[in-house]
């Protein structure tokens, strides 16, 4: 009696799935990454026709202030006396001496004083004040 064999196929991995899910992923980080530093609160900041600078350090502190005059540290809700433990903890943990207050277009100037002086009486060398690009006229 006669047995005939037969043929092996060759196994192979198939790269086609591989490449969807790293697809994916690519798209997933990208998405999330431009999330990552907006705040939970909504801030109409004021307009500027200056261009932004280009090149930020990444772990600048930023305050937030709310069109209810509400002060946020990163996405925390703080009071103005707060403000200058946390500022000087941040300088503690080797963050640069610099701080972005990024208001409301709403917030009265006041509110955006006391919180610049609170910095420069906590030890921060340069306060930014952050606004967005001024709309093209006609769009």
């Amino acid at each position: 009696m006669r047995f005939t064999e037969k043929k092996r196929r060759k196994a192979g991995v198939n790269s086609v799935p591989l490449m969807d899910l790293v697809f994916l992923l690519l798209i997933f980080f990208a998405v999330t990454a431009s999330f990552m530093d907006q705040p939970a609160i909504k801030l109409d900041l004021p307009e500027a026709s200056a261009e932004p600078l280009k090149q930020l350090p990444k772990d600048i502190m930023t305050v937030y202030v709310s069109a209810e005059g509400d002060l946020y540290f990163g996405d925390r809700l703080i009071k103005l006396e707060d403000l200058p433990a946390l500022l000087k903890a941040g300088l503690a943990e080797g963050h640069p001496s610099r701080l972005t207050i990024k208001a409301d277009r709403e917030v009265i100037h006041g509110k955006v004083i006391e919180v610049m002086d609170t910095a420069r009486q906590s030890g921060i060398e340069v306060v930014t004040v952050g606004t967005q690009k001024k709309a093209a006229a006609g769009k």
